[in-house]
């Protein structure tokens, strides 16, 4: 679960509660479902997202997808669909690919959004780790190109 907020938000929403579950189903199958509701100077917007992924070995990688459901700021439905892997590619190193086809919430109004990325994690030791990715975005207005350079750090 998590609780979110930020005063005064441009980007992101004023208020936002997630919550998320995940589970073994069968063998290496697992299920997930996420759902959050946002709320957005515009309106409010929540999503729920059930998806499934498959693992391989103790840790060597997975892949998965997810449905994307979204009432938008307007009330309407929306959905999209997300595609993803993992690879374990050294003792400490995995690398990271997805595909996005889903409406997304930024600036308080909903677009569709096309993304593709693609990088590598670093573990540094059992708590913390480095995410450098490179992401593609196709969006109706225009298209960017950029990489997230993110720390982690694991309770």
């Amino acid at each position: 679960m998590a609780l979110s907020g930020a005063p005064d938000a441009i980007f992101s929403p004023e208020l936002r509660l997630a919550a998320g579950v995940d589970g073994p189903i069968y063998r290496q199958f697992s299920g997930r479902l996420d759902a959050s509701v946002g709320h957005y100077a515009s309106g409010t917007v929540s999503s729920l997202s059930p998806g499934i992924e498959r693992r391989f070995g103790a840790n060597d990688g997975l892949i998965g997808t997810r449905l994307i459901l979204l009432r938008d700021e307007a009330g309407d439905i929306r959905s999209g669909w997300s595609a993803y892997g993992e690879a374990q590619l050294g003792p400490q190193i995995r690398g990271v690919a997805s595909y996005t086809d889903a409406p997304e919430t930024s600036e308080g109004v909903t677009l569709d959004v096309e993304a593709i990325t693609a990088g590598l994690r670093f573990q540094i030791n059992d708590t913390m780790g480095v995410s450098v990715l490179g992401v593609h975005e196709t969006r109706s207005a225009y298209e960017r190109t950029g990489i997230t350079v993110s720390v982690n750090r694991r309770f």
